[in-house]
Order: structure tokens, then C-alpha cells, then sequence
């Protein structure tokens, strides 16, 4: 790759940072190639590039059980893919692809609901995941819905954090979260990220995104719906600390 690595310092690499390094497809279909063959490798950013659906299909391809299975971070944010990119990168991880991926962030792609639907099945299995991303990915209540009805009991075990800034959720989607948080959905979770303008809530740039999140801020619940929300999520809060 175009990126000044030799392969022996990928070898040994535990963190990649390739941020708006202009990868492109053929950069794409090479990183898929030689994760499996990077055991050590525990953090990989490649975001804010012009990847696109060919991009991501490119690098997910060859990804099955066991590849990167040291990984914990993946940074896939701003690559300009949509539900394209996001079911190979589903089909990826429902193969057995980074097991151990604890924070995943995808935001800044729109990847709409039938992204998220694609995701679901996979990203609740995920026995390690911790931190799920979401924001500005053009996702609705489908796909909220999608993420966290009807959840079994090793769903999301361990999910601390949950990013829906910016996306097109209505009362609708609130009340998908508010109800799993109330049957004891996502056991561990600590922070919902949630804003929309379906919501009362302003558009949020790129910027603000990013600062929200590195914040792990809660939204300011500004609608019965949102603060529908921030309700169950205290409640099951209590329930854990009992």
C-alpha cells in the first residue's frame, strides 16, 4: 500500500492510522487482504477516505473466521459508503471476522435503515462490543428498531455506548429504545447519544458530531419522546446498581 509501511511494521503494528490518507478501492482490497495476516493488530483507523461501496466490498470480501482477531477498535467513519458497504461489512462479521471488536464507528455514512437492518443481526452478537457509532448514517426508526427489539439475553451484553446523534429518529424509534432499555435490553449500557431534528433538536455539523461523541455526552432531551428515552435508561441504570 501507498502508505509507507513496510511489512514487517505491519507485522508487529498494534495500531494502524490511516486518516484521510486518500485509500482507495484497490488500497481497500489490499488492507483486506493482509488483516489476515496481522495478529497483534488491536486499532485500526481508516476514516475520511474516499472508499465508497466498492471500497468497503473490496476490503470485506476475503474477511471471514479469525481475521484481525486481535482487533478492538475499527474507525470506518466518513468513507462515503452506504447500504452497499454496509451488508458486505455485515456479512463480514456474521462470517466470524474480528471477534473481539469492542467500539466500532461508522457515523458520517449514509447507510439508512436498510444499513442498520443488515448490521443488526451480526453487531448483537458481538460478545466483545462495547461502543456502536451511528451517527449522521441516515438511519430511522427502522433501522432503531432493527437494532434493539425483541433482544436475547447474550444481545448486546456488554454495549456501553450507543451513538444515534443526527439521524432521522422519531418518537417512533424512542419508543423502540425506551421499551428495550425497560425489558432489560442492553444490560451494560451507560450512554444513548441521541439527537434529530425529528426531535426538537438541531442539525449538527461533522464538528459537533465528533465533539458529542468523543464527550460520550447524553443528548439534552428536549422531546417527551427523547426524554422517554433518557427515563429508561436511568431506570435501567438503577436496576444495575441495585
Amino acid at each position: 500500500m501507498k502508505r509507507g509501511t513496510s511489512c514487517r511494521e505491519l507485522r508487529a503494528a498494534t495500531e494502524l492510522d490511516w486518516w484521510q490518507k486518500g485509500l482507495d478501492t484497490n488500497d481497500m482490497a489490499v488492507l483486506g487482504m493482509i488483516l489476515r495476516f496481522l495478529p497483534s493488530l488491536q486499532s485500526l483507523e481508516v476514516s475520511d477516505n474516499p472508499v465508497g461501496d466498492t471500497g468497503m466490498q473490496a476490503m470485506c470480501a476475503g474477511l471471514g473466521v479469525g481475521t484481525a482477531s486481535s482487533l478492538s477498535v475499527l474507525n470506518l467513519a466518513g468513507n462515503k459508503f452506504g447500504p452497499a458497504g454496509a451488508e458486505v461489512l455485515a456479512a463480514a462479521l456474521g462470517r466470524g471476522a474480528m471477534p473481539k471488536l469492542e467500539e466500532l464507528k461508522i457515523y458520517c455514512n449514509a447507510i439508512g435503515s436498510q444499513g442498520l437492518t443488515a448490521l443488526a443481526a451480526p453487531l448483537r452478537k458481538m460478545p466483545a462490543l462495547k461502543r456502536l457509532l451511528l451517527n449522521s448514517c441516515d438511519t430511522g426508526d427502522e433501522g432503531v428498531a432493527s437494532l434493539v427489539d425483541n433482544l436475547g439475553k447474550n444481545d448486546f451484553k456488554k454495549l456501553e455506548m450507543l451513538g444515534l446523534l443526527d439521524d432521522n429518529i422519531t418518537d417512533a424509534g424512542c419508543a423502540a429504545l425506551a421499551s428495550s432499555l425497560d425489558t432489560g435490553g442492553m444490560p451494560m449500557i451507560d450512554k444513548i447519544v441521541l439527537a434529530s431534528p425529528y426531535l426538537g433538536l438541531e442539525h449538527l455539523n461533522n464538528n459537533e458530531i465528533t465533539d458529542a461523541v468523543d464527550a460520550g455526552a447524553n443528548a439534552d432531551y428536549r422531546s417527551l419522546a427523547g426524554k422517554s428515552v433518557g427515563a429508561a435508561l436511568e431506570r435501567a441504570k438503577a436496576r444495575r446498581n441495585a
